[in-house]
This record gives structure tokens, C-alpha cells and sequence, in this order.
């Protein structure tokens, strides 16, 4: 349905103009002059009129607004693949609802990922995320990496239980490791 105005030339008249283009081989423009019309109006007429023999020709062609909107699918599938292949890996991120461990997250893959597409999954702002990065490293968060670079499970003795869940002197391999609070520094 069109909602412009009604059309000033016949359905005759515009086939007549397209057949004089095609038999004639003359330029669109010459064309238009001789008949008194716009050149920009028989050029859009040609362009129709061709698309139209392509899809009888060819049932299976696409439209230019077909290809637009596969365009438009086809980015829109990348870009929901790479979600998908992102929260796969975020998953153990977000086991809680803990912000730093979201921008832990962020910061660990954003070598392969955009920072901003990171930070919309994780559920943090960009904004918040940088602030969150160039906030210097708690005591806590120091300690932590120190005792990380230790092992927790003493390596001779494989049944012996983890450092800091409450040991005593009187368990079997008491001599060999030190008793521990389980408090960290």
C-alpha cells in the first residue's frame, strides 16, 4: 500500500519508457529529456524493472532488503556466539554475587574480549570496572596472593589434612608441620 501521492504516469507509459531504454541502448538520462520526465525517476524505474528480472529469473535471489536483514542476522548471531563463549567462562566467576569477583573476571579476559561487551555480561559498569582496577591492593588481597604461592597440602604426606582446618598436635603427622589457627595473616 503506498501512502505518497498517486503516480503521474501510467503503468503503459512506464513500460513503454523501459522498453525504449532497453531497445534503444541510449543513455537514462537522453531517454528522459525525449519524454519529459526526470532522468532520476526513469533511473529508479530501470533499477525496479531489473530487480524484477532477476527475481524471475532466479526465484531463490534475495531482495536488498532480504540481504540487509541476513546481514543484520548473520552480525547478530557473531555477536551472541560470543556471548555465549564468555559467560561459558565466566560461570565460575559468578558463582556469587560478589562485584569484585565480576570485575576479577573482566580484567582476566579482557586480552580477548572488548572490555565493554565484558563489563555488560559481568553486570558491572565500565566505570566502576577501571575505578575497581586502578584501586591499589588491599592487605587482605596481598596475603592472599602470598599464601597462594604456597602449598596448602603438605606434599609428603597426602593424607595429611589442608593447613588452617583446625589440626592438632595429637594427629599422625603432627612432628613434620607446624600447627596453624586456620586464621590468615
Amino acid at each position: 500500500m503506498s501512502w505518497g501521492r498517486p503516480s503521474k504516469y501510467t503503468p503503459e507509459f512506464r513500460r513503454e519508457a523501459l522498453e525504449l531504454i532497453r531497445s534503444s541502448g541510449r543513455p537514462i538520462a537522453e531517454v528522459a529529456r525525449s519524454l519529459g520526465i526526470n532522468d532520476g525517476t526513469l533511473g529508479n524505474w530501470v533499477k525496479a524493472d531489473r530487480e524484477a528480472r532477476e527475481r524471475a529469473s532466479d526465484p531463490a535471489a534475495l531482495t536488498e532488503s532480504e540481504r540487509e536483514e541476513l546481514g543484520r542476522l548473520r552480525k547478530e548471531v557473531a555477536d551472541l556466539r560470543l556471548e555465549r563463549q564468555i559467560l561459558r567462562k565466566a560461570a565460575a566467576y559468578f558463582a556469587g554475587d560478589d562485584p569484585v569477583s565480576r570485575c576479577r573476571f573482566v580484567s582476566d579476559h579482557q586480552a580477548d574480549y572488548p572490555v565493554s561487551r565484558l563489563c555488560v555480561l559481568a553486570g558491572v559498569s565500565r566505570s566502576g570496572f577501571y575505578a575497581w582496577r586502578s584501586r591499589p591492593r588491599s592487605a587482605r588481597v596481598l596475603a592472599n596472593e602470598a599464601c597462594s604461592g604456597r602449598s596448602v597440602r603438605s606434599t609428603s604426606a597426602p593424607e595429611a589434612p589442608m593447613a588452617g582446618s583446625g589440626s592438632t598436635a595429637s594427629s599422625p603427622n603432627a612432628a613434620s608441620r607446624p600447627i596453624t589457627s586456620g586464621s590468615r595473616v
